[in-house]
Parts: structure tokens; C-alpha cells; sequence
């Protein structure tokens, strides 16, 4: 008997145990999934002192890899508890060493503290680590270009892009890349630009390319002046100043001519102002360029009309009914439909 209350007794203690256990993963499930979201997120939604109600130890390592510690220490990084954050990631770098976030938070870290030949240090430790992580790859050629090491920079990816396997790898490497050549000469070299235009069939994300093609075709320089015009011409027009808002929205299409939306809006300015024959001339550029354009489609139509040139304006008016634009249908009535 007693034998056997022994052994109830062994087993009772082991399934407190268990049940235990478990609670304490539970716990930590609850927990690690705020903090990813937070990492994954960049935000940091606790307090250092809910942080404290939780066992970051057990276990240590997260389901996704990333140990707890590093987790928590970006939480004292963001207070400048400078010395309990690099303790944690010291703590991190033994929990999981091959991962690599251990040496990219410390080259955050350094970099923030401007010492950049310690934040480049780490940020290659990072890459070295995990050679396909994007942001590694970032974070290291951001701080090889601070550090006016640009000969490293090409040195570096000259030797890593024969590697390039992954699905989407390349065409997130190659944008790093170009937007790395950007950030040092503000515009690409003719060779670099055929370079960029031999490596788009790469690029399988049509809105991340129509946003890294103006930088590359236009240059970073000429796109703020354009940016600052259009900002100017957009004010202008909200207090009716259609004239000088005219005026900066073609000096914003002189400096970016791929942007059609602000010649059409001049246009549209002169529409407003009565002043057709200017108006008429810039719809025509625009239509030159995509003769799609409904809006300008319409609007030059309406031109038209107004000089009696019904035939030629049904004929613009043609693509907006097509697609049902607003209104076309029943300016086509009183036009083109007698």
C-alpha cells in the first residue's frame, strides 16, 4: 500500500509539475506574440515594468527563433537603459548566436551613438549571420555610405549577388543596391542606369518599381524641387490663384516630366481662368504623352464645344463615354447626339 501511494504521489507531483510547465509556456506564448508584433512593428507598446511580470528565461527562445532577451532589451533601448539593454542582448547572442539580430541591434545601437566603426562591425556580423535578411543587408550599406566607404560597398556586392536564390531576393537586393548609388550621387551614372534597366525583369512589384524609378531616372534633387512646386501650385489653387498656381505646376513638370498629373492640372488652371487656348494646348501635350487621360479627354472636349468645334471635341469625348465618366453621356447628348 504504501508502495503504492509513493508512486501516487510520484505522479501526482509530475503532473503539477507538467501542468505547471505548461502555464508557464502558455504565459509565454501570450506574451512573445505582443512582443513580435511589437518587433516586427517597431513599436514598443509595454512599459519596463509589465515587462517585469513575465519570466523572459522560460523558455528563452521565442517560436519564431528570436530569443525573449532580445525582445525585451529594445524596450530598455528605447528608455536609454543603455546597460541593462546591451546585458539582454549579450544574454541573446548566447541563446541563439546564428541568428544574427543579437549584432544588428548593436549596430543600431552604435550607430545611434555615431560610432559608426562599431555599428559597421556588428551590421557585417549581421549579414555574415543571415546573408538573405533584407534589413541586415540595409542597415550595413546605410552605415558603410556614413562611414564614406562606398569602395566596400561595391566590393561587397559584387561578391553577394551571384548568391542571389531566393524568391523576391533579388529584387529587394537590387533595390538596396541602386538606392545605395542614390544616396552617393543623388543620380546614376549612364552605365548604372542600363545596369538598373538589364535588372528589371528582377523587379516583380510593380508599385515598389514606380517608386524607385523616378529616383533613378529623375534624381533625388530634381524630384524635391519638383515636389516643393507642386506643394506652391497646390496652395495657390485652394485660395484661387489659378495663375500662379498654373505657373509652379510647369515648373514642377519641368523638373519631373514624368509626373503628368501637374501639367494637367495647369491646364485645368487655365480652364478656370477662361483661358482656352493655353488650356487646349497643354490637354494636347498631355494626350501626347497618354491619350487615355480621361480627365483630359472631358475637359478638352468641353474647349472644344465652347469654340464650336463640335466634331473634333465628340471625337475626344468618345473615350470618357467609352468609360462612363462622369457627366460625358450627357454633354454627348447636347453635342454629339443630334
Amino acid at each position: 500500500m504504501k508502495d503504492n501511494k509513493v508512486i501516487i504521489l510520484i505522479f501526482s507531483l509530475i503532473s503539477l509539475g507538467l501542468i505547471f510547465i505548461q502555464f508557464r509556456v502558455y504565459q509565454s506564448m501570450i506574451v512573445q506574440a505582443f512582443l513580435i508584433n511589437d518587433f516586427n512593428n517597431s513599436e514598443k507598446r509595454l512599459n519596463i515594468e509589465d515587462l517585469a511580470l513575465y519570466s523572459i528565461n522560460f523558455p528563452d527562445i521565442t517560436v519564431t527563433t528570436i530569443p525573449m532577451t532580445t525582445l525585451v532589451a529594445t524596450y530598455f533601448l528605447r528608455d536609454k537603459k543603455d546597460s541593462i539593454a546591451l546585458s539582454l542582448l549579450d544574454q541573446s547572442n548566447k541563446a541563439n548566436p546564428h541568428l544574427g539580430i543579437y549584432s544588428f541591434e548593436k549596430a543600431k545601437y552604435y550607430s545611434e551613438k555615431n560610432d559608426l566603426e562599431k555599428a559597421v562591425e556588428f551590421a557585417k556580423q549581421a549579414v555574415d549571420k543571415l546573408p538573405n535578411n533584407i534589413n541586415h543587408l540595409a542597415l550595413y550599406y546605410d552605415l558603410l555610405l556614413k562611414s564614406e566607404k562606398f569602395d566596400v560597398l561595391i566590393q561587397d556586392f559584387e561578391t553577394r549577388k551571384s548568391d542571389f536564390t531566393e524568391i523576391g531576393y533579388h529584387e529587394n537586393m537590387w533595390k538596396i543596391y541602386f538606392l545605395s548609388l542614390l544616396k552617393k550621387n543623388k543620380t546614376l551614372l549612364d552605365t548604372e542606369t542600363k545596369l538598373f534597366e538589364s535588372k528589371l525583369k528582377y523587379f516583380k512589384n510593380a508599385e515598389a518599381l514606380s517608386v524607385l524609378k523616378p529616383f533613378i531616372y529623375i534624381g533625388e534633387e530634381k524630384l524635391n524641387e519638383a515636389n516643393y512646386n507642386a506643394q506652391m501650385a497646390e496652395s495657390m489653387f485652394y485660395n484661387s490663384r489659378y495663375e500662379q498656381s498654373a505657373n509652379y505646376y510647369l515648373k514642377a513638370f519641368e523638373s519631373n516630366n514624368n509626373e503628368l498629373n501637374y501639367i494637367e492640372n495647369a491646364a485645368l488652371c487655365y480652364f478656370k481662368l477662361d483661358q482656352y487656348l493655353k488650356s487646349e494646348e497643354l490637354f494636347k501635350t498631355i494626350l501626347n504623352y497618354d491619350n487615355d487621360r480621361l480627365k483630359s479627354n472631358f475637359y478638352l472636349s468641353l474647349i472644344l464645344f465652347d469654340t464650336g468645334r463640335n466634331k473634333e471635341g465628340c471625337n475626344y469625348l468618345q473615350k470618357c463615354i467609352d468609360k462612363k465618366y462622369p457627366n460625358s453621356i450627357a454633354i454627348a447628348r447636347k453635342y454629339c447626339f443630334n
